[in-house]
């Protein structure tokens, strides 16, 4: 089996396997506070080509350029949370985050690199931004998690689990109800087994949930692709399955479509594709976008709708920013000097709002965080107005935004909070 960076590179085949059960690797839940340094570090935009800066206070006297956020909103770290170990102290990496309908929550997955599988949640309240606390860890020992999503109800975790699964099956999604008080582990686990190798992404709306399961196999015989349910608290139930040859990525917009990623492969001869659906009583494909996308074999490749506008971290080839079918503009990929450009793609895409301002950041691995200006994208700078590195050699995979709150997930660096706040509340 491949060596996994921060995904997958996936195989697949046909569904539903609902398992009734308690989890394949068993669950112990925790609260490692240990982990979680409140830090309240006011952080600077570096130059997006500066190769040498960094975003804390005293080492930004060595960067190119000190840019101001949109809207001059200050941004500042509030905690870090390091990554978890496994009992014989391998560190785990911070593989995705999201926040959840409200913003109460953030929560966090974690998977090991190599040939083994481990995982971690991490949920953490960030109702007050100035003071986030680490309230559960959820230890899934047997199980890489890679992917999670959250209607407000119950948290939907995904990822690799290669117990208990027939051949092919061993993309794993896993629901837990979850309303504030104690995740509920201890009750029987609702967990499905999907044709293929790892399940690379998940989204919720409430009503449905939706979950690709990456590549599909030579002979095209395994159904990988999108997935979507129905969820009652008790069990789930396909209601549409779409065979496609690469999955990478699914979003929904707050009107009720959504947007699937599919890479190009040479394999099936397909291109990397946009496709956008809508879901009622049966689905219905409204466009599809072929996309020029040098996309990695292991890596995320985030779909966000963002203002009027979705946007495809499409790795090496950049942010792609589409509009009615139609892409607009491409915000180029980081190509800083000393890295390899398999060391800083954009893998995600998020937006939070302070100070008046829509705030978009792009994920790029070593290169940082870029930050800019939503209302400005379509600009001849992209509204870019920097980059947030934490330090050398950390690497942002994923990032979530929810209104002033911003959550970078940086593989085994573990996980950044971030807070945005106007210049008069500092």
């Amino acid at each position: 089996m491949k060596q996994k960076r921060i995904l997958f590179s996936l195989i697949l085949c046909i569904i539903l396997a609902v398992v009734l059960a308690s989890c394949p690797s068993e669950t112990e839940m925790q609260t490692d506070t240990g982990r979680f340094v409140h830090t309240n570090q006011e952080l600077t935009l570096v130059d997006t080509t500066a190769t040498t800066a960094y975003s804390d206070t005293a080492a930004s006297k060595n960067a190119k350029t000190l840019n101001a956020a949109p809207g001059n909103t200050v941004i500042t770290e509030k905690a870090v949370v390091s990554s978890p170990q496994t009992s014989d102290g391998t560190v785990l990496q911070a593989s995705d985050v999201c926040i959840g309908p409200n913003g109460k929550y953030a929560f966090v997955t974690y998977m090991l690199q190599g040939e083994s599988n481990s995982g971690m949640l991490d949920i953490i309240d960030v109702s007050n931004t100035a003071w986030p606390e680490l309230l559960y860890s959820i230890d899934f020992s047997k199980t890489d998690l890679s992917a999670a999503a959250y209607d407000g109800s119950y948290i939907y975790i995904g990822g690799q689990s290669l117990e208990n699964t027939v051949t092919g099956k061993y993309a794993y999604i896993r629901a837990l109800k979850f309303t504030g008080n104690k995740p509920d582990t201890s009750s029987t686990a609702l967990e499905l087994h999907l044709p293929g190798y790892f399940t690379t992404d998940i989204a919720a709306d409430g009503s449905l949930v939706y979950v690709t399961t990456g590549t599909e196999n030579s002979d095209g015989t395994l159904g990988a692709g999108l997935f979507i349910f129905s969820f009652d608290g008790s069990s789930f139930t396909q209601v549409a399955h779409i065979q496609l040859s690469d999955a990478r990525s699914v979003a929904v917009s707050s009107s009720g479509e959504f947007a699937v990623f599919e890479a190009k492969s040479s394999l099936h001869n397909t291109q990397s594709t946009v496709h956008l659906y809508t879901y009622s009583g049966g689905l219905t494909e409204k466009s599809t976008l072929a996309v020029e996308a040098d996309i990695l074999d292991q890596s995320k490749a985030g779909l966000a709708f963002i203002g009027s506008y979705l946007m495809l971290a499409a790795n090496r080839s950049g942010v792609k920013v589409i509009n009615n079918g139609t892409n607009l503009v491409t915000i180029p990929a980081p190509a800083l000097t000393t890295l390899s450009p398999d060391l800083q793609p954009s893998n995600t895409v998020s937006d939070g709002f302070a100070n008046s301002k829509k705030i978009y950041f792009i994920s790029n691995g070593e290169a940082g965080l870029w930050v800019g200006d939503a209302d400005n994208i379509t600009a001849s700078s992209y509204g870019l107005s920097g980059s947030i590195r934490f330090s050398g050699g950390v690497s942002v995979n994923d990032v979530a935004a929810k209104n002033s709150t911003v959550v970078a997930a940086t593989g085994t660096g573990g996980v950044h909070i971030l807070e945005l706040a106007s210049p008069a509340s500092r």
